[in-house]
């Protein structure tokens, strides 16, 4: 049999099928990021306007870093995922909380057999590998994988990052403040540095 891939709704569609998901009006600035998460999925962009509140939606409030996910959008990203503990579950684990899906830290990290651990995420068609690095198929697989986890499960994954050394200073720095609970003021001054540096 013939499979044919369906492509996203096309920018114009998308704004109407957001527009009419919710009767609070959406800020274009708060559209247009919607429709690239959403990444022209018409049932992401029914579903999410509803993850967020009015003044989120006007451009009042910020966005939150990740989008939670409810309901049918919820049940279509998270029954995709293989299951917690697996290997492919680690990598996939860790690919949402790297910075880049460098696949030379990824391999470096703890997951369990991480050759095969690919090889069975490219197969379910949830990653792919190019030029180095690891993307997730939909950007919001990326939250539906953090919604999985615990903060703890968070908090370690960022520490392993934090102490792979083939990752550069900069980002481990982010990696230690993510996996970090509670003040630390060596943390806070390096951070600091760090900023007054990139500028």
């Amino acid at each position: 049999f013939c499979t044919h891939e369906l492509r996203g709704l096309a920018p114009d569609d998308a704004m109407d099928v957001l527009g009419s998901a919710t009767d609070a009006p959406i800020h274009p600035s708060v559209a247009r990021q919607l429709i690239e998460v959403a990444s022209g999925n018409p049932l992401a962009l029914g579903e999410l306007p509803q993850a967020l509140s009015r003044d989120q939606l006007s451009g009042v409030a910020p966005l939150p870093q990740e989008i939670p996910l409810a309901g049918n959008l919820a049940a279509v990203f998270t029954r995709q995922l293989p299951s917690p503990g697996s290997p492919a579950r680690e990598l996939l684990d860790r690919i949402a909380v790297s910075s880049d899906g460098s696949w030379a830290v990824l391999a470096e990290s703890e997951t369990p057999s991480p050759q095969a651990a690919l090889g069975e995420l490219e197969n379910l068609g949830l990653v792919w590998l190019s030029h180095g690095r690891l993307s997730l198929r939909h950007p919001l697989l990326r939250s539906a994988v953090l919604g999985g986890m615990s903060e703890r499960r968070r908090r370690a994954l960022n520490a392993e990052f934090a102490a792979i050394p083939s990752v550069s200073e900069e980002v481990r720095l982010a990696h230690r403040a993510q996996g970090t609970i509670g003040p630390d003021e060596t943390l806070t001054d390096e951070l600091v540095a760090a900023a007054k540096g990139m500028r």
